[in-house]
């Protein structure tokens, strides 16, 4: 059966019961059922992905300087307390991923912290 990957829209064949499957093995790797090595490489792998996805989603760059020289250096930043879910190292559809970002601003390590800082001033700005 062919699909179309959620993140980076490439064809892909799934094989055994990969019905349910939603990436490529390019974005998402198989791994051998029990080899918890295998498996963290492999969500590892999905996590940064889907981060390249979301950052790639709110424009690549952070909204207050500009920065885009390292996506680990870019961070999304919830200015409300409407914080359902934090975006690092949770498991959840991509479109839940979307509407969680659509209420953060993508912020640089520098901006984000000047951000908090504000924050924990009682100088909120958004």
């Amino acid at each position: 059966m062919k699909k179309l990957c959620l993140l980076c829209g490439n064809e892909f064949e799934t094989i055994g019961h990969g019905h349910t499957r939603k990436y490529c093995f390019d974005c998402v790797p198989q791994y051998e059922l029990g080899n918890r090595e295998q498996q963290q490489i492999s969500m590892n792998i999905k996590h940064r992905n889907i981060k390249k996805y979301l950052v790639n989603y709110k424009g690549g760059k952070c909204e207050k300087c500009g920065y885009n020289k390292c996506i680990d250096a870019l961070h999304f930043h919830h200015p409300n307390s409407n914080k359902e879910f934090g975006i690092a190292a949770t498991f959840h559809s991509l479109e839940d991923y979307k509407k969680e970002v659509d209420k953060c601003q993508l912020l640089c390590s520098n901006c984000h912290a000047e951000e908090h800082e504000k924050m924990r001033k009682g100088n909120v700005t958004q």
